[in-house]
């Protein structure tokens, strides 16, 4: 699973697609790709400060004309939203208590690894 965060402008919303291709065409990557920000239901949402999509951009065209003629940058999210969202995506894959398992492991694996050092 990959998670992505990004801004809200023309290249933010077509990098999901660019790191698919490239991961699978580079690597031969299989994947679940997951935007878990910045969308157009979080800017609105919270109210975010919104510039214009850069119209050099080559992608700008087709953006301005699914979106409108906004930019939004993913740090304009403020931090304990942003923080939240990558908690609540993190929890759905990230086992703590196989975690916590492990790290008691290793400390006890340390605590061997210093006493056979002492004794030596």
């Amino acid at each position: 699973m990959v998670l992505y965060l990004g801004d809200f402008d023309p290249s933010g919303q077509d990098m999901p697609r660019d790191i698919r291709d490239r991961l699978t065409r580079d690597f031969g990557a299989t994947f679940d790709l997951r935007v878990i920000a910045l969308t157009r239901e979080q800017v609105d949402e919270h109210d975010l400060p919104q510039n214009f999509a850069k119209r050099t951009d080559s992608r700008a065209a087709a953006f301005i004309a699914r979106h409108g003629d906004i930019a939004v940058e993913l740090d304009a999210l403020p931090p304990n939203v942003l923080q939240a969202l990558v908690r609540e995506h993190l929890d759905q894959f990230f086992d703590v208590t196989a975690f916590a398992e492990e790290v008691a492991r290793e400390q006890d694996e340390q605590k061997r690894l210093d006493a056979l050092i002492r004794a030596a």
